[in-house]
């Protein structure tokens, strides 16, 4: 890709990344229209600055969870208090939802290649559109950390693995289940943003591997790399505040309308080629 294409490629991938609209469907189509094939070093940069500015954002969060951890570590005699229960809830919700996450990576080399089909991404997309659009005439929930329960950590998991499909969004499939059980959304988005981040480890992972696979590296696609990073690191952490202003104020369903809008265009994409 020249530095424009990269630019656009992370402009568009950080948009993505935690937006609930898949942000692989988004990028193999974006390889489409430009008529390349994007180096793995690419997605491998693109991951990194994603998890970084993830990270960043979920600071609070995760110094609370660590802390909580240590403290019930430590002797119940030794201790200057007891452990916060609603983080202990939390950590034991993380730890449940991501067992069927994990099972569902075994299974993402595989289903990856779909994403090749383009008409299988087209499909997958207007799938994740019904997910996202139902979710709003659910009765609200009110169940938090002091009352979510490992049943709901394991149903939400496996409403994530959804996005080993190319087209569904994790955040779309672990939000939607969560309200359906019941959660806060604004709550439930907060768990996605933890989750995202084992999965974002994962994916880079799994990009080293392709990276390995795919041989030399030259410095033009180091630059590409570093092109995308830059713009879509930023682009996510914005998208990130956005979401969570969306999860308190209306929710999420405005993302359905754009991903029957995409897969309609991708599959009149299709049937032109």
């Amino acid at each position: 890709m020249n530095w424009i294409q990269s630019l656009l490629y992370g402009l568009l991938s950080g948009a993505t990344e935690f937006f609930p609209v898949s942000s692989e469907a988004h990028r193999d189509l974006l390889g489409l229209l430009f008529g390349v094939e994007v180096n793995p070093i690419v997605d491998l940069f693109v991951h990194i600055g994603a998890l970084a500015v993830l990270i960043l954002s979920c600071i609070p969060q995760l110094t609370r969870l660590r802390r909580e951890r240590a403290l019930l570590a430590i002797p119940a005699k030794r201790r200057r208090r007891q452990p916060d229960p609603a983080a202990l809830s939390n950590l034991r919700v993380l730890r449940t939802a991501l067992t069927p996450m994990l099972l569902g990576f075994i299974a993402w080399p595989f289903t990856h290649s779909l994403t090749k089909s383009m008409w299988v991404s087209a499909l997958m997309l207007a799938f994740n559109g019904i997910v996202l659009y139902i979710a709003p005439y659910v009765p609200q929930g009110n169940k938090d950390a002091s009352t979510v329960s490992g049943l709901d950590g394991l149903l939400m998991g496996f409403g994530a693995v959804l996005a080993m499909l190319p087209g569904v969004s994790r955040i779309a499939g672990f939000t939607t289940t969560g309200i359906l059980r019941g959660c806060q959304r604004s709550y439930v988005l907060e768990l996605a943003l933890l989750l995202c981040i084992p999965a974002l480890i994962v994916l880079i992972i799994f990009d080293v591997y392709f990276l390995i696979v795919a041989g030399a590296v030259t410095g033009a696609w180091i630059l590409s790399g570093v092109l995308a990073m830059v713009i879509a690191a930023p682009t996510a952490y914005l998208c990130i505040i956005f979401l969570r202003f969306l999860s308190v104020k209306v929710g999420f369903s405005g993302f359905a309308y754009y991903s029957w809008g995409v897969a309609m265009f991708i599959l009149i994409l299709y049937l032109m080629i």
